[in-house]
């Protein structure tokens, strides 16, 4: 007569005091087994890059695109922009639609005269989008914010800045790529 068995296994998550090992009891036996420590998986000849410095993530074939598709100026000025996005939120604060063409021109080190037409082309092609929001301390918001399909810091996009992307011409390259 076969004997059906029914192995359930879960995790769980535990919080441990500096003096505490982890450990688990065999709830049939009452046997207490000491839970080891994680062990340095990584391959030989390999280290983890843990310096205190920041890192984003920047998706290849959305530059690739970019770099077909704007000036040598136009691209650096994306660039810079990915350098300068906030961490997690991709914000450009303080950039808004009342940065003046002179701070612009300044900032991002082209001339006055380019300001305007360049930075219509990024905002046409979605690298850059404009947000206005109702903040409970500051009142209405207006702030622009970076592309995450291109370039993100931080190691999880939140959902809803995913989709106020997700229809752009860059967004649309980054989708038929992968």
């Amino acid at each position: 007569m076969p004997i059906n068995i029914k192995i359930v296994m879960y995790t769980h998550k535990i919080t441990l005091r500096d003096n505490e090992l982890p450990g688990k009891i065999n709830a049939e036996t009452g046997e207490f087994s000491q839970i080891s420590k994680k062990a340095n998986n990584l391959p030989s000849g390999k280290i983890r890059f843990n310096y205190d410095v920041s890192f984003h993530k920047s998706y290849e074939k959305c530059w690739l695109y970019l770099s077909e598709n704007l000036t040598g100026a136009e691209l650096r000025i994306a660039l810079m922009m990915s350098c300068i996005m906030e961490y997690s939120t991709n914000s450009l604060a303080p950039l808004d639609n009342n940065t003046s063409y002179e701070l612009l021109s300044e900032k991002f080190s082209i001339s006055k005269g380019m300001v305007k037409k360049s930075f219509k082309k990024l905002f046409d092609i979605g690298v850059y989008a404009s947000f206005k929001y109702s903040h409970y301390k500051r009142g209405i918001v207006e702030e622009w914010v970076f592309n995450p399909f291109i370039s993100f810091k931080g190691k999880l996009i939140d959902s809803d800045l995913k989709n106020l992307f997700i229809n752009t011409r860059v967004a649309r390259n980054f989708f038929d790529s992968v």
